[in-house]
This record gives structure tokens, sequence and C-alpha cells, in this order.
């Protein structure tokens, strides 16, 4: 065999030999690449899991748990785009390689309001509504935060509700100013209390976002609700005021009103991120 042709010979067993190699290194790449991605989507699976459960128990955990489960170890990225969004909102079924999302093929806006009252009238809340402010209790219209319109209790125990659905909606946040005084009684402490709950089942059970006492001046309080919140028909809230109904000395309250034994909220605030 001459020479030369031993050489290309040679040459040609090489280059054959080194795309068998760089085919194999592809496909294990391949191969490594999907199983890397399988196990990342498993453990973010795990992770929605896990915050079901928690959200059982406690309605308003963010679970950051899925901030790290559902980050690829290999790409330092989400198994897929929107993946840590599935698993805090437990959107498990949602969460698998090559996953769209869980927003169902759908696009969506910037945040905007689903409700806002500044409490210029009753407006759809119902329940303990009186159509003026006297010291016999009540839920009622009087100066607010932002010039008229806070509702306002004395000395009493009153609740309204504001059914509101949250259809097209997620991302639910809830936002108002409040403000609670009233006397001190024997023991130095405001007797006057304002809680705030919302539901997710049209009333059936209900959470507890706030239950204060002797909050001044007007205070803002923002809340970032459960995915449970999240395109719900029978979603509500609920303001209640209440207190021990002794109104004698008034020492918290220091704005002109003839009684100063009150719970007050105005500009409440319901916002979403909109389907489109």
């Amino acid at each position: 065999m001459p020479k030369a042709q031993g050489s290309l010979e040679y040459m040609v067993i090489i280059a054959v030999v080194l795309a068998i190699a760089g085919i194999t290194v592809l496909y294990m790449s391949g191969v490594l690449s999907s199983q890397s991605s399988q196990v990342s989507a498993t453990a973010c699976r795990q992770a929605s899991q896990a915050c079901k459960l928690s959200q059982m128990s406690s309605p308003n955990d963010p679970c950051l748990s899925c901030a790290t489960a559902c980050i690829s170890q290999t790409t330092g990225r989400e198994v897929f785009n929107g993946a840590t969004y599935c698993c805090n909102h437990t959107l498990e079924d949602f969460i698998y390689p090559g996953s769209p999302g869980c927003g169902g093929g759908y696009s969506y806006g910037p945040r905007a309001d689903v409700y806002f009252d500044s409490f210029s009238n009753f407006n759809g809340w119902t329940g303990q509504l009186f159509s003026s402010c006297t010291n016999t209790g009540g839920w009622c219209i009087n100066t607010g935060y932002t010039s008229t319109g806070a509702y306002m209790d004395s000395h009493g125990a009153y609740a309204i509700t504001r059914a509101q659905s949250t259809v097209k909606y997620k991302d639910i946040q809830l936002s108002f100013y409040t403000q609670s005084c009233g006397d001190a009684g024997g023991g130095g402490i405001s007797r006057e209390f304002l809680k705030v709950d919302w539901t997710a089942d049209g009333g059936t059970t209900w959470t507890t976002l706030l239950d204060m006492n002797r909050v001044t001046p007007w205070t803002l309080k923002s809340y970032t609700l459960p995915a449970s919140a999240d395109e719900n028909l029978n979603f509500a809230v609920r303001i209640t005021a209440y207190d021990s109904h002794d109104i004698t000395s008034h020492i918290y309250c220091t704005y002109a009103y003839p009684y100063k034994d009150l719970s007050q909220i105005d500009d409440f605030r319901i916002t979403g991120i909109p389907k489109l």
C-alpha cells in the first residue's frame, strides 16, 4: 500500500471516530439536560404541594421555598418561565419540563383596581349601616382620610361586608387607610378595635388580616392574598368594629367630633393583575 494512501485512510478513520464521539457527547448532554430538567421540575412540584399544605393552616404563607426549588441547579434559571409563580400559587398540575406556565394561555395586563371605595356612599356594602353618625352606634359616613367618606363606628360591635368577584384577576392585593381610638378604660388600653377579614368561599370561613386597637393617626394597611383569592367568584371582605361600650373619657381621639370612641376606614382598594 502506498504511504499516501495509508495516511489518508488513517485520517478518515480518525474523522469517523471523532464524529462518533461528538454525536455521543451531544446525545449524553441532551440526556443529562433532560434528566436535570426533570429533577428540577420534580423538586418544584414537591415544593408546590408543600405550599398547598402550609396554606391550609396559614393562608398568607408566601411559600418562599418555591423560589429555590423551581430554579435549575444546572442553568440557574426557572425550570420554565413562570415556574415559581405556579409553585407558590399551588398549581402543581402545571409544573413539568417544558410547561407553558399556569396562565392558561392568556396574557395579562398591568396591575389594576378590581374595586375601590372612598366611602362617599355605601357603594355595595351590606350589614349594619346607619344614615347618620350618632352615639347609638353603627357604620356611617363621616370625614375620612381623603376629604369625606370614611365609615365610622361609635362604641359598638358592628360589621359590614362587601362581596366582590375577582374573576379574570390574579395576584390579589388589598389595602386601606384606618385609625382606631377610644376610651382607655380602667387599664389604660383603648377598647375600640377594628377587624378586617376576607373569605374565598362566600362567607363559610373567614381569614383575619387585621385585628387592632388604638392606632392613630391614619395608617395605611396593605396585604397580598394567597392564590385562593385569584379568579374567585365567591371572594368577599368584612370590616368589624367592636369595643366594650365604655365611652366616658375619650382620651385618644384628638380631632373634633362628638363621639370619639370609634374606628374609621377609608380608600379601601382591591387590585389584581387582569387577564386580557
